[in-house]
């Protein structure tokens, strides 16, 4: 599909651009399996599915401590990732989570709501980024959705979808 496509387009850009070093990369894949590609990659940290119960619990509690840990490291410059990084420190990589087929992601794991509103909302100061990939515009919840700065639109069946996901769009439409 389209949505995979663009997710693996993004997810090789990133693997080829940056070292492990600087990129850490998570993937849990609700959908078609296709994210898998990437398991070998040295960037990817856990290439999950949604089977993997344990697994996503322990990724989950892992980016909570992260987030507590980065918190407290950075509180001595600026207090966020960017000026860490800004003031010439590549020790800690950026780390990026993918979630392909969110509406799939929370059928399964709707308890994890409250750990993807907190991380996506604290996450981006500490260098800690999510990627969801949905198939409709109202299958990641608002209480998530709202901490998404950026929102790439796909094809989609109907007008009126655009709206439902980007607010008004002033009567343009692709």
């Amino acid at each position: 599909s389209g949505r995979t496509t663009f997710l693996c387009t993004m997810i090789h850009q990133l693997i080829t651009t940056y070292p492990p070093e600087a990129l850490n990369i998570h993937l849990i894949d609700c959908g078609t399996g296709s994210l898998s590609a990437f398991r070998e990659a040295p960037q990817v940290g856990h290439s999950l599915t949604v089977s993997d119960a344990s697994d996503i619990e322990s990724l989950f509690k892992s980016l909570k401590k992260e987030v507590a840990r980065r918190k407290e490291h950075f509180a001595q410059v600026g207090g966020e990732f960017s000026a860490y990084y800004a003031s010439g420190k590549r020790d800690i990589p950026c780390v990026v989570v993918f979630i392909n087929n969110y509406a799939g992601f929370y059928e399964v794991y709707s308890e994890k709501e409250d750990d993807m509103a907190s991380l996506s909302r604290e996450g981006s100061k500490y260098g800690i980024y999510f990627v969801l990939a949905a198939t409709a515009g109202g299958s990641v919840r608002n209480r998530v959705a709202q901490n998404f700065k950026q929102v790439y639109v796909l094809q989609m069946n109907d007008r009126i979808d655009y709206s439902a996901i980007l607010g008004n769009t002033a009567g343009v439409y692709p």
